[in-house]
């Protein structure tokens, strides 16, 4: 093992400094006395004679007189031993760790490595790099701490400018409330007009009651999606004919109405070719909840619009305008507040008919109920929006079960549809059929199948389809001109034209 180099190096310092003190004494002369000692010579001292010459020494019967003088020369020469002896321990503990490091890394290399280090003579410290390095870190550190202190600066500040806004808009919110009271308990005349506090508080109300009517909003309406996807799952778990799949495949539109139960009020819209061309239909089914065939045939005519390119009209399709009468477990002709919105529409005559004529002629039928009011029904008010907006050239709704064609309005109405023939049944207060056909001078067409629980076979379903595109063909060019001469002429009822019969 290799010898400390921390013992050798002081034991050669030590003795250096005690030959340093020795000569100064005896340059004192008459200063001091001694007895005789052995000589040191510390150019030609080795490790090894450094070792005996420290033992010599320590052994040497030294009688020492000191003037003052030679005391503070003394003290002098033991404060540079002491000093000597430190920066001895400091350099033993580099040197130290250099031969350790040095052994490893002799550990570490292969047996043809280079020669390590003599045990005697011990390398060399370069500190020079070491101090470097701890320079560099501690300006490092040095620079952390700056920019933590910075950011924590930052921070400090923006959170007192944050504590002195919300001092600020509380002081101001107090003062408008104070200037508020002290107008109200002076009863100055100024206190008549509107005062900033009020104003602030009003508004402050206002903002949340409308906060609380959206989020009631929201809690009653679902988001579109998920509203046409209830409504879908709805209509295939209650039709044989149309299945989940089928509804959801049509990619129905939410148009953010909603039943008396919330239920999404769906339409579908086509535009052919992405523009107008012939004019506008708008077809309807399920007005009445117990007419389940007056839905399924609409999905089927879906599919043949969305292939039919030919047609060249703007459509609007309602599959099911009565979502609550159908989709309740045992299912009714009225909505959920048992109106049959077939009779709730406004036509002039429902004021002074519609109650008289359901309880004379109807027996007061719970079924044919016209409703407290007209459009009183969240579904009606929907469609008459519709209407208004879209202004269709020709209205179709689809009924059942009594097997025939019906028409209201003006134009020339269809003699037959597939096997269903032309058979007018006249007007009845607050139908459809009045308000839109006679009142409003819009074709209406209702349709009226077979059976309201058994779909008409596959034929009859196409023959009635291409009757109708003939006749919608034939006529809607014919309504859609004189839509247009109305909307020139800034009318909104639409005039009958007999010379175009």
């Amino acid at each position: 093992m290799m010898k400390e180099p921390r013992d050798l190096l002081r034991k050669a310092t030590l003795a250096a400094a005690i030959a340093t003190v020795l000569a100064t004494t005896t340059a004192l002369t008459g200063c001091f006395t001694q007895s005789p000692k052995p000589e040191i010579n510390t150019a030609e001292t080795s490790p090894a004679t450094a070792d005996k010459s420290e033992t010599a020494s320590d052994s040497a019967d030294i009688t020492i007189t000191v003037t003052p003088d030679a005391e503070t020369k003394v003290e002098t020469a033991n404060t540079s031993v002491t000093n000597a002896d430190e920066s001895a321990t400091a350099m033993d503990d580099d040197t130290r760790a250099s031969a350790e490091e040095d052994e490893t890394v002799a550990e570490a290399a292969p047996s043809d490595s280079a020669e390590a280090p003599s045990q005697d003579n011990p390398p060399e410290v370069d500190t020079s790099e070491v101090f470097a390095k701890q320079d560099a870190a501690k300006e490092i550190e040095d620079s952390a701490t700056a920019k933590a202190a910075t950011a924590t600066q930052t921070i400090e500040q923006a959170d007192t400018n944050q504590a002195e806004t919300k001092a600020q808009a509380e002081g101001k919110t107090v003062e408008a409330l104070t200037q508020g009271e002290t107008s109200a308990t002076t009863g100055d005349d100024t206190a008549a007009e509107p005062k900033d506090a009020e104003a602030a508080v009003e508004a402050t109300s206002n903002a949340i009651t409308a906060a609380d009517d959206e989020a009631e909003t929201n809690s009653l309406n679902p988001e579109p999606e998920q509203a046409i996807t209830d409504l879908c799952d709805e209509i295939g778990n209650k039709l044989g004919s149309v299945s989940v799949e089928d509804c959801l495949a049509i990619e129905l539109a939410d148009s953010g109405a909603r039943s008396r139960l919330e239920r999404s009020l769906a339409v579908k819209e086509y535009l052919h070719n992405g523009e107008e061309k012939n004019g506008r239909v708008l077809l309807m089914g399920g007005i009445h909840g117990d007419e389940f065939s007056s839905v399924s045939i609409i999905f089927k005519w879906l599919k043949f619009i969305e292939k039919d390119q030919a047609t060249e009209f703007t459509w609007q399709v309602v599959p099911l305008l009565n979502p609550d009468g159908l989709l309740r477990q045992k299912s009714q002709r009225q909505n959920d507040a048992g109106v049959d919105l077939n009779r709730n529409f406004p036509s002039p005559d429902w004021d002074a008919d519609a109650h008289h004529y359901w309880q004379s002629r109807t027996g007061a039928n719970p079924r044919r109920f016209p409703g407290p009011d007209a459009a009183s029904e969240p579904e009606t008010q929907w469609f008459i929006k519709t209407i208004e907006n879209f202004r269709p050239d020709a209205i179709v709704a689809v009924h059942a079960p009594h097997s025939l064609v019906d028409y209201d309005g003006p134009q020339k109405p269809p003699s037959r549809l597939g096997t269903l023939r032309l058979h007018e049944l006249g007007i009845y207060p607050g139908s459809l059929g009045n308000y839109a056909g006679v009142y409003k001078n819009i074709p209406v067409v209702t349709i009226e199948l077979p059976s309201a629980g058994i779909m008409p076979t596959r034929n009859d379903i196409n023959q009635m389809w291409v009757d109708l595109v003939e006749w919608l063909h034939r006529e809607v060019p014919k309504q859609k001109l004189a839509r247009t001469e109305g909307e020139n002429n800034g009318s909104d009822d639409l005039p009958e034209i007999d010379s175009l019969h």
